[in-house]
């Protein structure tokens, strides 16, 4: 890629020195500011989707750091008796001679493959050094660190210049942090993925329609695509009272009381990610807005950050996860939006075995046109990777299992927000083969869910089965 081509795509290096000036220019002439922010609007939208990979390396040196601070932290907490230590407080900060020793490695590592990179030094997060490398084709990266591991920050920028940037990307950070034992935490979701929230939603209503969708989706966030409950946990296992009070929030979205992304972010982080235990506020969740709600945005744009996603052993890897998230953003977009037909989630995911969990990421696939089994590298969970898909997806199902009737039943919920579930579901009840029990359950699932109106020729049919059932059992009564 030509070096003006991607100087042009990145903008600015990274840093907060834009707005600083904006804010600093709105003190002095608001009116000025009000006028450039309504003529740039369009701009800040215009162009396709911006990811911006955060990736993560661990080695032995890291893991020391961590595991010497927590076993400090323990021993503080024993010491006095449970005031003071543990595991939150002892696991906090990196250090100078930890993390930050390994990070300025890395810096020095990565310089040594470019002669014409530049390298700037500079006070970042914990208020330790981190180091921006900026290449001559106008690539940049930021070393920094996080507890227990080295930190690498990446410009936003379209997946299709993130693919033509694969292999310099591998060249110049994967091989030299693999040299000196860095690599990926690949068995802990340190993946984070963040996608530019104005150059991927164009409407507050398609931001919250991709969390409603994720929402709706917890199998992501337990073993898909990454899994850490205690750290971004999927909002379902939060308390009832927070997941219903999203719903509420999304409701707001709909009848047009809210219409702008920091609105909605705002919302979410003051009255659905409040703070309960430790790790939780705005930060530790599967989804975090907390930058959509900081002066800076909308001026610039900022993350929706899935925290959930797991690291990847290489580049490539980490774009195919993107990939994959994108071109749900698409299919989101195509279908419509479903705010007000919700499926309501709860605790009860917890129940999902390994089984529903894969079948439940391959129905993702299905119903927004993509292979899975491209994607099925990507799983988290090995178990899951292994698990037998149900008869429900693919079938036909043997009706003669025990168990048969309730990988059915399972996705009654998934009828309101899913028209491949609802297809499969027509498929299904007009096989000769299943139970009548079976198919009475299952049409007073869909009469529960007021959805009678899509199965009007199964309706017909199940009342032809109970009355030929009836009948059938006359006649029998008659011949004793």
């Amino acid at each position: 890629m030509a070096m003006g081509e991607l100087n042009q795509l990145i903008g600015k290096e990274p840093g907060m020195g834009l707005v600083s000036k904006i804010w600093t220019a709105a003190r002095r002439n608001r009116a000025v500011v009000f006028l450039w922010i309504l003529l740039s609007a369009s701009s800040l939208v215009a162009g396709p989707p911006t990811i911006g990979p955060e990736l993560t390396f661990r080695n032995h040196a890291t893991d020391a750091a961590w595991t010497d601070r927590t076993n400090k932290g323990l021993l503080l907490k024993i010491a006095t008796l449970g005031l003071f230590g543990g595991t939150a407080t002892s696991r906090g900060a990196p250090t100078l001679s930890g993390e930050s020793a390994e990070s300025q490695k890395l810096a020095e590592a990565i310089m040594a493959t470019c002669a014409d990179c530049t390298l700037t030094k500079r006070i970042g997060k914990f208020k330790l050094p981190e180091y921006l490398i900026q290449f001559a084709n106008g690539f940049w990266l930021v070393v920094a660190v996080d507890p227990g591991c080295v930190e690498v920050q990446t410009p936003p920028l379209p997946l299709e210049t993130y693919e033509k940037l694969a292999s310099f990307v591998q060249e110049h950070l994967y091989e030299p942090a693999a040299k000196l034992g860095l690599r990926p935490p690949i068995q802990q979701t340190d993946g984070h993925s963040n996608l530019g929230a104005l150059a991927t939603f164009d409407t507050t209503i398609e931001l919250a329609d991709f969390l409603l969708d994720q929402v709706t989706h917890p199998e992501l966030g337990m073993g898909i695509l990454g899994s850490d409950a205690y750290n971004a946990p999927p909002l379902a296992l939060r308390d009832p009272k927070q997941v219903d009070r999203f719903y509420e929030i999304l409701e707001r979205v709909r009848s047009g009381e809210v219409v702008t992304h920091q609105q909605l972010a705002n919302l979410i982080n003051k009255e659905v990610y409040i703070r309960k235990g430790d790790w939780s506020g705005p930060h530790y969740q599967g989804i975090s807005l907390k930058r959509l709600s900081r002066r800076g945005f909308p001026i610039q744009d900022a993350p929706v950050e899935l925290r959930y996603t797991a690291a990847r052993g290489s580049f490539a890897d980490v774009l195919l996860n993107y990939e994959l998230i994108l071109k749900r953003v698409e299919f989101l977009k195509r279908r419509g939006s479903i705010l007000g037909t919700y499926k309501k989630v709860d605790r009860s995911i917890q129940k999902m075995d390994a089984t529903e969990k894969l079948s439940r990421f391959v129905i993702f696939n299905l119903e927004m046109g993509t292979d899975w089994e491209r994607y099925k590298n990507l799983i988290f969970d090995e178990e899951i990777a292994r698990a037998p898909i149900d008869s429900f997806v693919f079938g036909p199902p043997d009706y003669r299992q025990s168990w048969t009737e309730g990988e059915i039943l399972r996705y009654l919920d998934d009828l309101s927000s899913s028209s491949w579930v609802r297809e499969r579901m027509r498929t299904l009840l007009a096989d000769p083969e299943m139970p009548t029990s079976t198919r009475e359950k299952i049409m007073k699932g869909i009469e529960a869910r007021g959805l009678t109106q899509h199965f009007d020729a199964q309706a017909s049919q199940s009342k032809t089965a109970r009355q030929a059932t009836s009948a059938k059992m006359c006649r029998q009564a008659l011949a004793h």
